[in-house]
């Protein structure tokens, strides 16, 4: 076969370099001035062009230029700084937002390095309820101008890209106080959002059925609040309704709501009409010093918005028969709620809680309609899966409501009567595998540093042990420990990856919010198994003689409690699993 002569094979691609270059040559840079007119900048640019703000605060102008309210049309443009956020601020005065971002734009839209100040977007109905009667609110999609939605920012159907903005004083009196985000893909990156307010859910930003990425992001002192109990408001810091989004390396700090998720809220309801949820992923986030009226101080999760669900101050995640919030790495401390401090999940909803933290979270009071306050996790008709992570210091009860011994694995709960008295018994654990009782020596609480201690004679250990004794109304000796280190040290899952723990790391991962990470805490201890019953750091015949030995065993009866592997009071065949599972082990 004759092949084509070689000018016929490479004109196509000739020609795509040229046609390439022109679009390259012919990019522009616009540079805007205060006073100038940003939408006429706009307008008159291509994709590709970069708009520079020179210092200056942008606003309504002395020449009559309004500088809000500005439509990107569909372009891939940049907008941005010339010397950086802290010199350049668009000022939207209460007027109106700072940006319309709702004609199938994309990620290269991008909006960089700029302050925006006093956005607002109003609806001249709210709050839409009938009076007295509990209102789920849920956003008009017909309504062209999204009315109430996005104080600063309203993204409709995009995927742009918002990066090293600090977004301030904005009101929503609807959803996102700063941003609302309807469907697409955006990509908020490194983002300070802080002081805003929505009436209704979304103090900072709210997310409704779409795939969006937080990273890197602040989200602090924003409120999700409207002084009226009849209607509903999720999440003081961010609100997500629907999809599959990311919030990755996030500061979540001091929210507020009145009813729900005070710092991040993810919310699905079976009513909802083309929203589909795949569950929420929160990964190495800081979520601290939140709170709401009613429950879930640091994350709340509930499957059916028609429940009428009193959720909390942290996060919010819904959707029946999936997992519908990981959180991983997760630091979850010093939140405030009414009934479930550090987490909350309600009504088939189901929440995997992995390699976190949820410590010293408080819940005031006890006993209304029968039920007891939660200081650490809750699960009411719910289910909660929880490995490699600690539940310490929480005011009340650490975990409750999870009854599935399978579900609460390698982990440290603290343990209490029923009278709330802290159990300092090591062999009184919460059942499951690999679990212990023991003070995690962390190396500041006062200070929020939720590391555990690699030496007890590092600086702030004292006040570890002075705020342990404050939260729980104990005596500080209750939670001294005679180890050098944390016992969470080496003491995950022993199958689990031990990630970017610096060396020495005993090749096992610590519990915690930060085991897995280069923030952990170093020793070469080496731990045994749950099936190493004469602790000789391998499991072979001798182990199987001392579970032999207690066969059927039940409570006070059982000789050796390491034969109890589940820690469930009886040596059966579920302990026989373990046994199994970890035959020949060698650390």
């Amino acid at each position: 076969m004759l092949s084509k002569p070689l000018f016929v094979k490479i004109f196509p691609l000739g020609l795509l370099i040229f046609f390439w270059s022109i679009c390259i040559c012919f990019s522009a840079t616009i540079t805007v001035n205060p006073g100038g007119n940003i939408q006429s900048a706009i307008n008159s640019a291509g994709n590709g062009d970069v708009i520079e703000l020179t210092n200056g605060t942008y606003n309504t102008s002395l020449d009559g230029f309004v500088n809000h309210n500005l439509d990107t049309k569909g372009k891939a443009i940049t907008i941005k700084s010339v010397n950086g956020s802290d010199n350049c601020v668009i000022d939207c005065n209460m007027m109106g937002r700072a940006f319309l971002i709702q004609t199938g734009e994309g990620s290269n839209t991008i909006i960089d390095d700029l302050t925006i100040l006093n956005g607002y977007s109003s609806n001249p109905i709210w709050p839409p309820y009938e009076p007295n009667k509990f209102t789920w609110f849920i956003p008009d999609f017909n309504d062209a101008e999204m009315d109430g939605f996005g104080g600063s920012i309203l993204c409709k159907g995009t995927s742009p890209t918002i990066s090293n903005c600090i977004i301030r004083y904005s009101q929503a009196e609807g959803f996102g106080g700063a941003i609302f985000v309807n469907g697409g893909k955006p990509n908020i990156v490194d983002c300070n959002i802080m002081d805003n307010w929505a009436l209704g859910s979304g103090g900072g930003i709210a997310i409704y059925d779409s795939n969006a990425t937080v990273t890197d992001c602040n989200v602090s002192f924003n409120e999700a609040w409207l002084d009226d109990d009849f209607v509903i408001q999720h999440g003081g810091g961010i609100y997500i309704r629907g999809a599959a989004p990311k919030v990755t390396d996030c500061n979540i700090l001091e929210n507020n709501s009145c009813w729900s998720g005070g710092g991040i809220g993810y919310v699905w309801d079976v009513n909802d009409i083309n929203t589909i949820s795949e569950g929420v992923t929160i990964t190495n986030c800081r979520i601290l010093d939140n709170d709401s009226w009613a429950s879930g101080g640091g994350v709340f999760v509930s499957s059916d918005a028609n429940e009428l669900s009193f959720t909390g101050g942290g996060a919010v995640a819904q959707e029946p028969n999936a997992v519908n919030c990981y959180l991983i790495n997760c630091l979850i401390a010093n939140n405030w709620a009414s009934w479930s401090g550090g987490v909350g999940a309600l009504y088939n909803s189901l929440v995997d809680v992995n390699q976190c933290t949820v410590a010293y979270n408080v819940v005031p009071w006890s006993g209304w309609y029968g039920q007891d306050r939660v200081g650490g996790i809750e699960a009411y008709f719910a289910d909660v899966r929880i490995t490699n992570s600690i539940l310490w210091g929480n005011k009340s009860f650490q975990l409750a409501g999870v009854f599935d011994n399978n579900n609460v694995t390698y982990s440290d709960i603290m343990m209490k009567n029923l009278n709330g008295e802290v159990i300092t018994d090591p062999l009184v654990v919460w059942p499951g595998e690999g679990n212990i009782n023991a003070d995690p020596l962390f190396v500041n609480p006062l200070q929020r540093d939720y590391r555990v201690v690699e030496d007890v004679n590092n600086a702030g250990y004292e006040s570890a042990i002075v705020m342990t004794a404050m939260i729980l109304e104990v005596a500080a000796t209750e939670s001294s420990s005679s180890t050098e280190f944390s016992p969470c040290i080496n003491a995950g899952n022993p199958f689990s990856d031990v990630g970017a723990e610096p060396m020495p790391n005993g090749g096992r991962v610590n519990m915690g919010a930060y085991g897995g990470t280069a923030a952990a805490g170093k020793s070469d201890i080496k731990r045994p198994v749950p099936a190493d019953m004469d602790k000789d750091l391998k499991v072979d015949w001798l182990d199987y003689a001392v579970f032999a030995n207690n066969w059927l065993l039940e409570g006070e009866q059982i000789v050796d409690n390491q034969a109890d592997m589940n820690n469930d009071g009886i040596v059966n065949y579920y302990d026989l699993m373990i046994y199994q599972k970890f035959w020949l082990y060698q650390q």
